[in-house]
């Protein structure tokens, strides 16, 4: 199968350090499938673009030439992609060799969108994969179900790494960047457009990725206007 990873980025050249790193060995080591990697850079002033560029020139890096937000981003990434099957994968997400391979072999269904992983710190620890959701007083509420509840339908794929068919995708219009700017709740919004249209998302237990919480996100300073945004786009949702 022929895959893009779709990576965006704002001044992450910190973690772009330890994160990377992973994405190319776990390319480098699956000789039955075909990538592209591509980083879209939201107007970094850290120096992340010139670091990329010479550490990784295997990486196609398409920079933004202002700040645009993760959401618009992402779908740009999406429309610079060359292949079919598209993985969003955030700055601070580290995968493994096993990582992707695990989650291709659903994608033969014809009405599977998306795989999403199972989701753990950098020290192992799970956080989070298979979610659970229901609407109630005018809110959404989410709970998780349990870690080895493999195969399993899910409410939503998550944001920070999931594959997904480019032409759903697009068939879907996208990350929603005009109700949810510039971030959260982006990637609810879209797996629920999918489900209302008879698509699966499947999560893949066997498949992990390892996040350092809130690494790109936090970069925003401002953790009242995080706080508020997320608040927000969760009343927007429901």
């Amino acid at each position: 199968m022929n895959i893009s990873i779709v990576i965006t980025n704002w001044n992450g050249k910190d973690i772009l350090k330890e994160t990377l790193p992973t994405v190319i060995q776990a390319v480098k080591e699956d000789n039955k499938n075909k990538y592209e990697i591509l980083l879209v850079d939201d107007a970094s002033t850290d120096g992340s673009q010139e670091f990329v560029k010479k550490n990784f020139p295997e990486i196609k890096i398409f920079i933004n030439q202002k700040n645009i937000g993760y959401i618009a981003s992402s779908n740009l990434g999406v429309s610079k992609s060359s292949y079919p099957l598209i993985m969003f994968l955030n700055s601070d997400m580290k995968i493994t060799r096993d990582t992707i391979p695990v989650m291709l072999k659903h994608f033969n269904e014809d009405n599977v969108f998306a795989v999403t992983p199972s989701v753990f710190d950098w020290n192992n620890n799970f956080l989070y994969g298979n979610r659970g959701g229901y609407f109630k007083f005018g809110h959404i509420f989410q709970y998780e179900k349990p870690i080895n509840d493999t195969l399993s339908q899910t409410f939503f794929a998550c944001g920070g790494a999931f594959i997904f068919k480019k032409k759903i995708y697009e068939e879907l219009g996208g990350y929603d960047n005009d109700l949810f700017y510039p971030y959260y709740y982006e990637e609810i919004d879209l797996s629920f457009r999918a489900l209302k249209r008879g698509y699966k998302i499947i999560y893949e237990a066997n498949s992990k990725v390892y996040h350092k919480t809130r690494g790109s996100i936090s970069k925003d300073k401002n953790f009242f206007r995080i706080h508020f945004i997320s608040g927000r786009n969760s009343y927007l949702f429901t």
